[in-house]
This record gives structure tokens, sequence and C-alpha cells, in this order.
């Protein structure tokens, strides 16, 4: 489910996923690495966020539609 969910986000979305929270930079440490403001850093790890729980929850819902009741 991650796997598929995480490939569905733009590639920067997946970057600052990445580098925030399976390397654990900071968001200067982010912000530094790409060269973008601070800013940018957060709101792309915040919109990348959100986007992977909706990729989630749409997963989640189609596993769940998919299911027939006994």
């Amino acid at each position: 489910e991650l796997e598929r969910g995480f490939a569905r986000l733009p590639v920067d979305q997946r970057t600052v996923l990445v580098l925030h929270h399976y390397v654990g930079y900071s968001f200067p440490e982010i912000a530094e690495t790409l060269g973008i403001p601070v800013g940018t850093a957060k709101s792309r790890v915040h919109r990348a966020a959100s986007a992977m729980r909706a990729a989630l929850t749409a997963d989640a819902r189609t596993t769940t539609e998919g299911r027939t009741s006994a």
C-alpha cells in the first residue's frame, strides 16, 4: 500500500518525504539540500503527507469495496 501511494506522488513530493521521514532531515536541511526556501520545504512536506494520506485512504476504500459479504 505504501509503495503504491508513494509511486502516485510527484517527484518533488517523494523527495521531501524521503529526506524528512526516512533520512531525518530538518526543514532547513531539506531546503539547503534542494536549494529551495525553508517555507517551500515545509509546504512540500505538508502537501506530500496529505497526498500520501489521500492515496492510502483511496486504496483502503477500494480494497474494502472490493470485498463481498458472506
